[in-house]
């Protein structure tokens, strides 16, 4: 009997391992350096607001992750992804998290108008490369937007209505650190929590809060997922290092897993006492 019970133990403590160490691991479903070499998920496309006037159009490269907007005050440019992923199909997802890698911003006191947006947008026109794909328009849109010095995290209602945004930074940027570059990460969650972080920027900032929009929360989005950054303003040089969009999974608690192991092997010494 003691035999087997101590068979039965190692089993036990076997199978809580593979609790803590299988199928739990993060997933990144959209990656790219914007140098032309390999990359994960869907490839990115050159955006801007190109149904107005050719002095509006600006022009870019996704291959190099470079983009210039033109002498017209209302310029919008940016990158998108050509297809959305879905992260709700990810099994154990819990949440994404998005990281943008800014290179350099360059005339960055000339942004106006809806900003500097680094995000993720979804819905019908998440993947068009004009100005309906834009996160200010059509799409439904999550993310952290630099506008009038301020950093905030935004959530734009699909086609149209209210921004909701919150305040992140306390202190403006200085247009030198913009330059040298900087990074931007973000994570939302199942339950509509959200975190948002910077590094490289003068003052760095570090908030969280909750999702408010109806068409902005976690399960309205979470199976139609593209990054999109884009920036309005005139003569803007905008250079994108990378950008990444990871499922986060759902990690078990390590006390929860050994208080089911400790009542099976309760269970167990029960049973062998009968």
């Amino acid at each position: 009997m003691a035999r087997v019970m101590k068979k039965t133990l190692v089993v036990i403590c076997a199978c809580l391992l593979a609790m803590v160490s299988v199928g739990h691991a993060d997933v990144v479903l959209v990656e790219n350096d914007f140098d032309g070499s390999a990359s994960t998920g869907p490839a990115f496309q050159f955006l801007s607001n190109n149904s107005g006037a050719a002095a509006v159009q600006g022009s870019g490269d996704p291959s190099t992750g470079e983009a210039s907007s033109t002498s017209f005050n209302t310029s919008s440019v940016g990158f998108n992804n050509v297809s959305t992923v879905d992260v709700a199909a990810v099994p154990g997802s819990a949440g994404f998290t998005v990281e943008w890698v800014i290179d350099s911003v360059v005339n960055s006191d000339n942004i106006e108008f809806n900003g500097f947006f680094l995000g993720v947008v979804s819905g019908a026109s998440a993947t068009g490369s004009g100005a309906g794909s834009l996160f200010n328009n059509n799409p439904a849109a999550i993310g952290v937007r630099l506008l009038n010095g301020d950093f905030q995290f935004v959530e734009d209602p699909e086609t149209g209505g209210a921004q909701n945004s919150t305040p992140l930074s306390q202190t403006s940027p200085t247009t030198a650190t913009l330059e040298d570059g900087f990074t931007v990460t973000f994570t939302v969650n199942q339950d509509d929590t959200w975190t948002a972080s910077s590094s490289g920027l003068s003052t760095d900032f570090s908030a969280n809060g909750m999702l408010v929009g109806v068409t902005t929360n976690y399960a309205s989005i979470a199976d139609d997922l593209g990054a999109n950054v884009s920036i309005q303003g005139n003569d803007i040089d905008l250079s994108v290092g990378s950008v990444s969009l990871t499922a986060v999974s759902i990690v078990p608690e390590p006390s929860s897993i050994w208080v089911v192991g400790l009542g099976a092997i309760a269970l167990l010494q029960r049973r062998n006492r009968r």
